[in-house]
């Protein structure tokens, strides 16, 4: 940053003025400070004051490595200070070592049972379900009545557990909390899950709880009107139709603008 210039109109001093005429006794006197810095100026002082080593010649670095100087020597030991260690821990990547051991804790997590408890096989019939209503209430309750309240968490968690492990079927938490004795599971069952099985036209999706779709052809109301579901094919196959139309439609529109342009 450049000096400031301060102008200071000042009387001389008396000492000063001995021998000088009016003209010049009259004249300012120009003071000058020093420069003022600001922060950044530091760095950039500090930067330039930062030791750089000189840069040798070629011929005479090449004289001097053929000569063997303690100079150069010296200069290869600071060289080498700065060399990576061959370390683990200055290695990016994963070694083959990381990499066996990773696939083979992937490899036990993918054995691992932990989604492979239900039933592959599902029930699809009211024998097949009060057969495992009747293991699930034995087993776990120590008792075959079916309309007495579970005595507790416990009990309840186990035989829901069981319930659905043998039938391959989940229920949802709601009817997990709300149901309170094994004939409630069974009507539940009944009531929302086997019929769904037996008839095509009740599409029940595993993936949304209690997602039975009903269809128009269910109620004989005229003023019920039920919107069919449609799947994602139909949805596909009604769109390529509609946008091979519009291609249609714009090539005969362009056919006929060359065909006017033509005759014109």
């Amino acid at each position: 940053m450049s000096s400031l210039i301060r102008v200071h109109c000042s009387k001389p001093l008396s000492q000063w003025s001995v021998g000088l005429s009016a003209a010049e006794r009259g004249v300012r006197s120009i003071h000058t400070s020093s420069a003022n810095r600001d922060f950044m100026s530091w760095f950039k002082r500090k930067k330039q004051e930062e030791h750089r080593e000189p840069v040798k010649d070629t011929k005479q670095l090449i004289h001097d490595i053929e000569e063997g100087k303690a100079e150069v020597s010296s200069q290869a030991s600071s060289n080498s200070k700065n060399r990576l260690e061959l370390i683990p821990e200055n290695f990016i990547g994963e070694g083959p070592r990381r990499y066996k051991r990773q696939r083979q804790l992937k490899q036990a997590v993918y054995n691992a049972p932990f989604n492979q408890w239900l039933s592959r096989g599902k029930i699809v019939s009211e024998n097949e379900l009060d057969d495992v209503i009747s293991q699930a209430t034995q087993k776990t309750l120590g008792r075959e009545e079916l309309d007495i309240p579970f005595p507790g968490l416990v009990a309840k968690f186990q035989f829901t557990k069981l319930l659905q492990e043998k039938s391959g079927y989940l229920i949802p938490d709601y009817k997990l909390t709300t149901l309170t004795t094994p004939l409630q599971f069974k009507e539940y069952f009944e009531k929302s899950i086997l019929p769904s099985m037996n008839n095509p036209k009740l599409a029940f999706k595993e993936a949304e709880p209690n997602a039975i779709h009903p269809f128009s052809e269910t109620y004989a109301s005229p003023n019920v009107y039920v919107v069919n579901d449609i799947t994602p094919r139909e949805q596909k196959n009604k769109y390529d139709t509609i946008m091979k139309e519009i291609q249609r439609l714009d090539d005969e529109a362009i056919k006929k603008a060359f065909e006017t342009a033509r005759s014109v």
